[in-house]
């Protein structure tokens, strides 16, 4: 996937992705900013028990209008309830958290900031990680055999003259 990669940092706590789209107003809208670039969302409150910075989850950029410094979000992955991770936790592997504290916290908050691939990567695929760990558990069974053919076969026009499951033709 082609495009740029961003992290978010807000105030809320985790933002809500349960109708898959999610707004976003923010001061500067970057210029290098375009669509279908990811961001990495992470929640950092500073009210209530829990003041610590969690990942929120990750998102494409669908909509942009620099006009009115709105975007909307549609969600990639989304953190489980309950399995909240901290970004602390992450180490010294996510470069664009080093040296993050309560002081400098206002410096970050609101503001698109360009991180690197592998960050990206790191905060994915540790909501991945939990996901697949804590999350549901899959609606419908994993199939044997696929029921259709490959991509290729229907590509190649194989499929009209075997079948669809390999079957002799007539």
């Amino acid at each position: 996937m082609t495009g740029r990669t961003w992290l978010l940092v807000t105030a809320a706590s985790a933002p809500s992705f349960g109708e898959h789209d999610w707004f976003a107003e923010l001061l500067p809208v970057p210029d290098e900013l375009a669509l279908r670039d990811r961001v990495a969302i992470v929640s950092w409150p500073d009210r209530g028990v829990d003041r610590r910075s969690v990942l929120a989850g990750t998102a494409t950029v669908t909509k942009l209008s620099r006009e009115t410094r709105a975007l909307r979000l549609r969600h990639r992955v989304a953190p489980v309830p309950g399995h909240e991770i901290s970004v602390t936790s992450l180490g010294p592997r996510l470069a664009a958290a080093r040296g993050w504290s309560v002081q400098r916290r206002f410096d970050v908050l609101g503001v698109l900031r360009l991180i690197s691939e592998r960050d990206f990567a790191l905060i994915e695929e540790a909501l991945l990680e939990t996901a697949h760990a804590f999350g549901p558990s899959p609606k419908r069974p994993a199939h044997r055999r696929p029921r259709t053919p490959g991509r290729r076969a229907l590509i190649a026009g194989r499929a009209s003259v075997t079948g669809s499951h390999g079957g002799r033709p007539r």
